[in-house]
C-alpha cells in the first residue's frame, strides 16, 4: 500500500509502473475491504521464511503432506476422492485449490502451497508454480474462511490425538504461534 512506510523500499518497478500500481492498488488488490487494514499493518512483517516447514503448513491448510500424499496422514476425505487420488499419482501435491466445507472440520481445505500450474524448473523446494488471478481469488477466499482460529483449531486437534503426525514437533510450544504468524 502506498501509505506504508515500506512502499518505496519494497517496490522494484520502474517509477512509472510503481505510480500506476499505487493509483490502482485499491481496486486491484482489495476486493475484500476488510483485508486493507490488515495488509497495511502486516506490511512490516518480514518475508516468509518457511524454514522448510511448508509440509506442516500444507498439512494444516490442506489435509495432506507434500511428497507423502498416499501416507496415513492424508485425511480420509481426500483419500476417498478417486479423482484426486488418480490425478495425484507420481506427484508431490494434490491437484486442487480449495475444498469448501470439508468433513475434517467443516472449514475449507486450502491448497495454498501446492496449487497452480508448474512453470517447469525446480528450486530445491519443488517445481515453481504460478496461479491465475481467479485461482488466487479462490485461495484467498478459502484462507479468509479458514481464518486464524480455524487454523489453530486444526493444530490443537491434531496435537491432542493419541498419535499425531510425526512431522510437527509437538513439544515445541512456539510452533503454533510461528505457523499462525504467516
Amino acid at each position: 500500500m502506498p501509505e506504508s512506510t515500506f512502499w518505496e523500499t519494497a517496490t522494484h518497478w520502474p517509477a512509472a509502473s510503481a505510480e500506476l500500481i499505487k493509483q490502482n492498488c485499491e481496486t486491484a488488490f482489495f476486493k475484500i475491504p476488510s483485508l486493507r487494514e490488515q495488509f497495511v499493518s502486516e506490511w512490516e512483517t518480514p518475508d516468509l521464511d518457511s524454514n522448510k516447514n511448508f509440509q506442516q503448513l500444507t498439512f494444516l491448510l490442506a489435509g495432506y503432506i507434500p511428497g507423502y500424499i498416499f501416507d496415513r496422514a492424508t485425511i480420509p476425505e481426500i483419500k476417498a476422492n478417486t479423482y484426486l487420488m488418480a490425478k495425484a499419482k507420481g506427484e508431490d501435491f494434490f491437484p486442487f485449490l480449495v475444498i469448501d466445507n470439508s468433513r475434517w472440520d467443516g472449514l475449507p481445505l486450502v491448497n495454498a502451497i501446492g496449487a497452480g500450474g508448474e512453470i517447469g524448473y525446480s528450486t530445491g523446494y519443488g517445481v515453481v508454480r504460478y496461479l491465475l488471478p481467479d485461482e488466487i481469488t479462490r485461495i484467498l477466499n478459502g484462507l479468509v474462511a479458514l481464518g486464524e482460529q480455524g487454523f489453530q483449531s486444526r493444530y490443537l486437534r491434531e496435537a491432542d490425538r493419541d498419535e499425531p503426525i510425526s512431522l510437527i514437533n509437538w513439544a515445541e510450544e512456539e510452533i503454533l504461534e510461528w505457523l499462525t504468524d504467516y
